[in-house]
């Protein structure tokens, strides 16, 4: 915004640009100033409404603003938001699970209403494990499949190096019985190569299971399939392998890895619709699994999206681990940056090193967490912040496992969405529960969000022929709302009176309306250009407030009847000064060095003998030194010698000396002094620091005993 103004204060000499400057600038309480009290509330965040009926100013803006103005403070309508922690069970090292905490919590915003809560997470270090391997059973990953079932017992081995609390599950795949993903003559469907299966989409073989046995057992049972064209469905894999939770088996508590090995590019969305079969419906996105474990609508509906597979993997809390051949290497290194977390390991030919690629795939998965923000509704944004309050990008974290991690998550209320206001939007675009989680864990932080859409209670109960409205017109929440055919703040007055000029001719003027409106019946102006004059006379023009830096209001501002009505956090008549002591802190974090005050946004620091700098620290740079500078007030304080050796000038020194026996080695000092005293030729040495503690402003000067 700042820039901007800029930009129109540039063309100064155009009215037409500077107007819409200064219209840009209105606060967004005072946009509603002629609506509802209702209208006001849900404007935003900090809005109040005054009630008092004889009130004359905008009865919507900043809460400090309408008290400026005169309104009785017990009159005024405001809203709070609330933030409740339902459920906060701490993070116990000892339970060997994934945990967040707190685990429940309520917020209501107003619009455009920012709040931050402060979140753990622990992940174990060796805590449970769902491994899913899905693997392409297309007829050149023979070799691959020969050399997984041999490889049974150093699988269970590398699984209980990863976990003491594992599950191992199998599924394969291979692509669409269909053409021309594949040949659909009758022999080649019975068997596409010697000694191989029928073609399939995907078959969960294997569930999930802790008897390792029993799973190497299983494994030794299948045989390789086939298909025709390179591309392999396994993105139909993967989507059953998610939804299907209760068939595959991935635990609630669990870490979920899902193993998929390939050699092949893939299918994805469209490929089914416009490229390959005319499969035209979409993908549903749910689980079709029959008795087998067989997916049963492979034909029936199109590929998944990747934006389809990133959104559901991390729904159901599942790490894709992209074991390839170099053949497809790229195509799936590309499609690893889509998912927040995910890994690909280069295969061998035979996929010999499988084993090897998923221990250093699972290795390099503990290292990360990306913390998400799932079902968020439409009408809510989220951040995630390190504990210094920077933003983490893409919400990732670098926590140990076996640590609680700690970080804070900033959630805010939009004012409007595509220039329509929050509140005015359906309720389940401004209102649900946030699961604020890392994409691994199950346990999440569920965040009970909503928009706050006050509606006065005044407005609820109006006042038909008020007599502050002269019985032409209700009173609702302190405004005359007249009838037809008054006029009027009081509605005081009739349409059809007669018009009379003199009633629009303000104090110190002879003119109608300032000469810059229209006098309508009852003296009411109606001015020209409203977006730059206003007032009861047209007499305030919002180009005319205080500027600073050549700046109307100082962009922190709205000109309201010839004044600046400021932000949030800003003060003076042009908004000029900042109400935060940021601009304050000294290096040390304390406000104007503990020795001056802030004022504006800047120090204003005592009289001193030393230079100060703009935080009201000792300041050496622009003088001769920091020894040169100190050396009278050393001199008197410890010797009653040099020019300060009077007491009253002494006493004006900003620093009391320190006798010691031995000074401190040069190296680790602000400076080393030594002066030869000129009333008694004797030679003295001192240092001069600064304090390490943050709470001691003075400056820490000491003087060697002996000289």
């Amino acid at each position: 915004m700042g820039s901007w103004s800029l930009q129109c204060l540039a063309g100064l000499g155009l009215l037409t640009v500077l107007l819409t400057c200064s219209s840009a600038q209105a606060h967004y309480c005072l946009a509603s100033q002629y609506g509802s009290c209702s209208e006001c509330l849900q404007a935003g965040q900090g809005c109040a409404y005054c009630t008092e009926e004889t009130f004359n100013g905008p009865r919507c803006d900043l809460y400090k603003n309408i008290l400026a103005r005169g309104c009785n403070a017990a009159a005024v309508i405001t809203a709070e938001s609330s933030l409740d922690i339902e459920q906060k069970d701490s993070i116990n090292v000892n339970l060997q699970q994934s945990q967040v905490s707190p685990q429940q919590a309520s917020i209501t915003f107003l619009p455009g209403e920012t709040k931050v809560m402060d979140v753990q997470v622990f992940a174990p270090v060796k805590g449970p494990l769902d491994l899913y391997i899905l693997m392409d059973f297309s007829n050149s990953m023979q070799d691959d499949l020969d050399n997984l079932k041999k490889m049974g017992n150093e699988l269970a081995v590398v699984v209980k190096k990863l976990s003491d609390d594992y599950t191992i599950g199998f599924g394969k795949f291979v692509d669409k019985v269909i053409e021309p993903q594949t040949d659909m003559r009758p022999v080649k469907i019975a068997q596409p190569w010697p000694n191989s299966d029928p073609p399939f989409s995907f078959q969960n073989v294997i569930k999930l299971t802790s008897d390792v046995d029993s799973f190497i057992s299983e494994l030794q049972k299948e045989r390789i399939s086939g298909n025709l064209d390179a591309p392999e469905g396994g993105f139909d894999a993967i989507l059953q392998a998610a939804v299907c939770e209760e068939q595959i088996g991935w635990r609630k508590h669990s870490t979920h890895l899902l193993v998929f090995s390939t050699e092949s590019a893939f299918h994805y969305e469209a490929d089914g619709a416009n490229v390959l079969s005319g499969i035209l419906p979409r993908n549903d996105e749910r689980c079709h699994l029959d008795g087998e474990g067989k997916y049963t609508e492979a034909t029936n509906q199109d590929y998944p999206s990747i934006p389809t597979l990133v959104r559901l993997l991390g729904k159901h809390n599942i790490i894709p681990i992209f074991a390839v051949t170099n053949h497809s290497y790229t195509h799936y290194s590309k499609l690893k940056e889509y998912f927040p977390i995910a890994e690909v390991g280069l295969l061998q030919e035979d996929s010999s090193n499988i084993l090897e690629v998923m221990e250093d795939a699972f290795k390099s998965i503990r290292s990360k967490m990306s913390i998400r923000a799932e079902d968020r509704p439409k009408a809510f944004e989220a951040q995630f912040l390190y504990s210094d309050n920077t933003v983490a990008d893409y919400g990732a974290f670098n926590f140990n496992p076996g640590a609680v991690g700690r970080f804070k998550v900033k959630l805010k209320a939009q004012q409007k969405i595509d220039e329509k206001p929050v509140c005015q939007m359906d309720s389940a675009d401004k209102g649900g529960t946030i699961r604020v989680k890392p994409t691994t864990f199950n346990a999440a932080l569920n965040v009970k969000a909503s928009i706050l859409c006050l509606t006065c209670d005044c407005e609820k109960t109006p006042i038909p022929k008020a007599e502050t409205c002269n019985g032409n017109g209700k009173l609702v929440c302190g405004k005359c709302q007249c009838d037809d055919g008054w006029l009027g703040t009081f509605c005081n007055c009739s349409k059809t009176s007669h018009l009379n000029k003199n009633q629009c001719i303000g104090p110190n003027t002879t003119v109608s309306c300032s000469g810059l409106g229209d006098c309508q019946p009852c003296g009411t102006c109606v001015c020209y250009n409203p977006d730059q004059y206003e007032g009861p006379y047209c007499q305030y023009d919002k180009t005319q407030c205080p500027r600073f830096a050549g700046i109307l209001c100082n962009d922190r501002g709205s000109c309201v009847m010839g004044r600046c009505a400021c932000s949030d956090g800003w003060e003076g008549a042009a908004c000029e000064c900042s109400q935060s002591n940021d601009t304050c802190l000294d290096s040390k974090g304390n406000i104007c060095g503990g020795r001056g005050k802030c004022v504006c946004g800047s120090c204003k620091c005592p009289d001193s003998e030393i230079e100060m700098s703009s935080a009201c620290e000792p300041n050496f740079q622009f003088q001769l030194g920091s020894c040169e500078v100190t050396r009278s007030c050393v001199q008197c304080q410890a010797w009653k010698t040099g020019e300060k050796k009077d007491k009253a000038e002494c006493d004006r020194c900003p620093f009391q000396v320190i006798m010691v026996d031995k000074l401190k080695e040069r190296e680790k000092v602000l400076d080393y002094c030594s002066f030869r005293d000129e009333d008694d030729d004797c030679t003295y040495q001192y240092t001069v620091d600064t304090s390490k503690d943050a709470t001691n402003n003075e400056l820490l000067v000491e003087v060697l005993k002996e000289r």
